[in-house]
Formats: C-alpha cells, sequence, structure tokens
C-alpha cells in the first residue's frame, strides 16, 4: 500500500545508495523512482509529479545546486532534501538559499532521513490544505454563486464581471441585507487581486475614538493603552482590497484621512509623522443615502465626489420577487444538509407566501427564515405553518391554472435549474451562442464560461 500516495525520488549517482533507499523507503509505504544523472533527474521531475527528491550535490555531470531552481520553479509542494558527502556549512546555507528544504551528510542514519522525509510531508500537506482552502473560498465568492434569475440580477452579475477588471473605487448601494459584502467579494475574487487579502471593516461597529487606529494603525504610545505598535486595515490590505461598509457612519475626521488615501494612496499612522504608501482597491458600501448626508453635513462633499465615480445599486429583495423562489430552494438545500434533515421542497401555499411578503430585511431575513422552517419542518415538505405569522399571513388565495395548491414545488439545485436553461436554449436555437445568450439576457463571453463550466456539448 502506497503511504498516502506519497511519492519518492531518489538522484543519485551511487547505485547501492539508490538500492539502499528504495528498499527502505518501499518497506515505508512510499513510491519511489530511482535515476543516477542530472539530466534524468531533470527530465522525470518535469514529466512526473512528486512529493520530496532526495538529491545527491555531486555528480559526474556537475553540481546538482545549479539545476535546484529549475526543479523547483513553479511548484510550492515539492521539497528538495539534499545530500552530500562534503562537510561544508557554505554548501548547506547555499543549498537552502536556493529553496532546498533541508541537508543531510552522508553517511547518514536512515532514522535521521526519515525525521527530514516526515517534517517535509507534514508540511506539504498544510500547503496543500491552505490551497484547498484558498480554492474554496475564492470559489464561494464567484458572481455565478450570488444567486438570482431576474433580469436586474442578470445586469448585477454583468456590471460585477466588469468592475472585476477595473481598478476603480466602487461604492455599492443597497439596504441592509441585500449582500453587499457578498457582491464586494465577488468584485475582489473575480479579479486581478483574487490572491491578495480581501480586508472587511464595519465603520458602525467600531467607536469614533478607535476607527482611525483601525484603518491606519498606530504607534506604541500613540495613545492611552497603545501599549504596542500596530498595523491598520489598509496596511493589511496592501495589493489586495478593503472593503469600507457603513461608510456613512465614519466620523468627519477619519473621512478627511480616507480621501487622502483615496487620492495619494499614502497615510501616517497615528502617532507617527512617516508616511506609508499602499496598493489598494477600494470598495464602499452603504445602506444610507450619502447625498443628504452631505447636505446635514454628516459627510464630505469631496468624499463623496470621489467615491461615488463608479456608484452600484443592489436592488432590494421586493424588486426582484421572481428571485425568492430561487432562493428559498437555495437555502433549503444549504440548512438541509447542515441540519441533516430530510425536506424535499416546498409547498406551493408556502412558496406563495413567501413570494407576497415585502422582506424588509431582505436575504438576509429571507436565509433566517428558511433556516428557522427547515429546523421546526414536520413533514417532508415545508408549509404554511413553518413560517413566522406575519409571512403565513399574507397568504394569497392565487393557485396557477398548471397546479392545484396540493401539488409540490420540489427543489432543484441552481445549477441544474442553469444548466437546463442553457441546455434546451442552445437547442431550441441550434446552437447559435450569439442568439442564446441574447435569449437569456447574458453576455457571450458569460455564455461560454458557463457552457464550459457544465460541459454542456
Amino acid at each position: 500500500m502506497v503511504k498516502d500516495n506519497h511519492t519518492i525520488l531518489i538522484a543519485d549517482d551511487d547505485e547501492q545508495i539508490c538500492k539502499f533507499l528504495e528498499d527502505k523507503l518501499g518497506k515505508e509505504g512510499f513510491q519511489t523512482e530511482c535515476v543516477q544523472t542530472l539530466s534524468d533527474c531533470i527530465e522525470i521531475s518535469n514529466e512526473k509529479r512528486f512529493d520530496v527528491i532526495f538529491l545527491d550535490i555531486m555528480f559526474p555531470e556537475g553540481n546538482s545546486m545549479e539545476i535546484l531552481p529549475l526543479i523547483l520553479a513553479g511548484r510550492s509542494d515539492l521539497h528538495v532534501i539534499m545530500l552530500t558527502a562534503t562537510n561544508s556549512v557554505a554548501y548547506a546555507v547555499e543549498a537552502m538559499k536556493l529553496g532546498a528544504y533541508d541537508y543531510i551528510q552522508k553517511p547518514f542514519k536512515f532514522e535521521r532521513l526519515m525525521a527530514s522525509l516526515n517534517h517535509a510531508l507534514d508540511q506539504i500537506k498544510a500547503t496543500r490544505e491552505i490551497k484547498r482552502l484558498q480554492q474554496n473560498i475564492e470559489s464561494s465568492y464567484k458572481f455565478e454563486n450570488i444567486v438570482g434569475e431576474s433580469k436586474v440580477m442578470r445586469d448585477l452579475f454583468d456590471l460585477i464581471e466588469q468592475l472585476s477588471g477595473l481598478l476603480v473605487t466602487v461604492l455599492l448601494q443597497a439596504e441592509s441585507g441585500t449582500g453587499k459584502e457578498l457582491v464586494a467579494k465577488a468584485i475582489h475574487f473575480n479579479g486581478e487581486r483574487s490572491k491578495k487579502p480581501f480586508v472587511v471593516v464595519n465603520c458602525a461597529a467600531i467607536p469614533e475614538n478607535l476607527i482611525e487606529s483601525e484603518l491606519f494603525g498606530h504607534e506604541k504610545g500613540a495613545f492611552t493603552g497603545a501599549s504596542t505598535s500596530r498595523a491598520g486595515k489598509f496596511e493589511k490590505a496592501d495589493g489586495g482590497t478593503i472593503f469600507l461598509d457603513e461608510i456613512g457612519e465614519m466620523p468627519l475626521a477619519a473621512q478627511t484621512r480616507l480621501l487622502r488615501v483615496l487620492q495619494e494612496q499614502e497615510f501616517e499612522r497615528v502617532g507617527s509623522d512617516n508616511l506609508i504608501t499602499v496598493d489598494v482597491r477600494v470598495i464602499i458600501a452603504t445602506n444610507k443615502n450619502l447625498k443628504e448626508l452631505v447636505d446635514q453635513k454628516l459627510f464630505r462633499e469631496d468624499l463623496y465626489y470621489r467615491i461615488s465615480v463608479f456608484p452600484v445599486r443592489i436592488p432590494p429583495l421586493r424588486e426582484r420577487k421572481e428571485d425568492i423562489p430561487t432562493l428559498s430552494a437555495h437555502f433549503v438545500n444549504k440548512y438541509k444538509s447542515e441540519s441533516k434533515v430530510t425536506i424535499s421542497g416546498i409547498e406551493p401555499k408556502a412558496v406563495n407566501a413567501l413570494t407576497n411578503y415585502d422582506w424588509p430585511g431582505n436575504v438576509r431575513e429571507l436565509e433566517n427564515t428558511i433556516h428557522r422552517a427547515v429546523i421546526i419542518c414536520q413533514s417532508d415538505f415545508i408549509r404554511t405553518n413553518d413560517l413566522p405569522p406575519e409571512i403565513s399571513r399574507g397568504l394569497t388565495s392565487y393557485t396557477s391554472p398548471e397546479q392545484s395548491t396540493d401539488d409540490i414545488i420540489e427543489i432543484k439545485r441552481i445549477d441544474d435549474v442553469e444548466k437546463d436553461a442553457i441546455r434546451n436554449t442552445l437547442n431550441a436555437l441550434n446552437g447559435d451562442m450569439s442568439e442564446a445568450a441574447k435569449a437569456l439576457g447574458i453576455g457571450r463571453a458569460t455564455l461560454y464560461r458557463k457552457v464550459k463550466k457544465y460541459e454542456i456539448e
């Protein structure tokens, strides 16, 4: 049995060492391969994926440290452990500078080699887990995963796609609960800065006397309680994106400093005269009317005009009620998986009640409502008595001609609905991508991406 599918390459011109390591590592459960020349080492390491390479330094062809950067190029999850008969500190230091994980002198004890190998594999496992989590995070915030099929949401998706490729400051204008942070993350994770930090600041949650320190950092002794120096959010977001939520709650003094950062990309920490330069993309959100705040002298007029160059309005849920059944199905799938319950769908009367309600708390309120319904539901389908009274009371007597109120709306995954819609449209239009994109109300680039995503032929 291969140990955790780990593969080891042994590159040494000494045939006895190769056979010894192949035998010992094989007994430990590792899959191994052995080469005895530098050229073979380069060739096989390019063709196959190895976790660890045991690499001798001196070959008849030359010094292997000269090819070490070539072997490691683009492989953050590959570790090279150097083997050498030379007792040279300078060699060891040089090998580590070039990217070697460890340096073992011959003759070596196998226990020493195994200790180094296990440490390397632990680090590789951690690196791959971090990469997997990062990929999951990025996938979670791709704009295709923001749920909505209405025209206003399709327009929003197209705008997000456009903004992702630009570095302009964006102002998200929306009521609470509409998903401002989700849109901000979609813009960030679809752009060139997706691998860089995404830093969130809720301006309404920070005390007025601390907001400048929170944003720009402070030096030790800058104020009572500042026992150490501390980097602010803008420093932490360098190279990436900072999302300033509830900007309307920011004090005027902090607004002055923010304006300078937006214009100059530089600032000083509180208690310091040293300029700090950053490269930060800024996305701002508010649920208030900033123009009214300007008129009331509660928001700087110059800052308002600086941040409102590219305003984006996120529609409240009451303006896109056709999305409510789809959103409800999405949240049922989400919470039935978490709660490990078997719910097949939502009763039509319950869908009708959900659609008729105005949702002052927007998508967040709908999500909380569905979560509660999943928990208390005693049957296979969510019914009106599983909903709060203020929602179930809004039920109308409307019944679709195609169904009676005893019919059941079955839950389907959003991806399945979208995939079926695209496939059916392409079939109806004989595969004409341009016409299909027009019919679906999306751009051609978006359609090509979704066809590839769903592997539609």
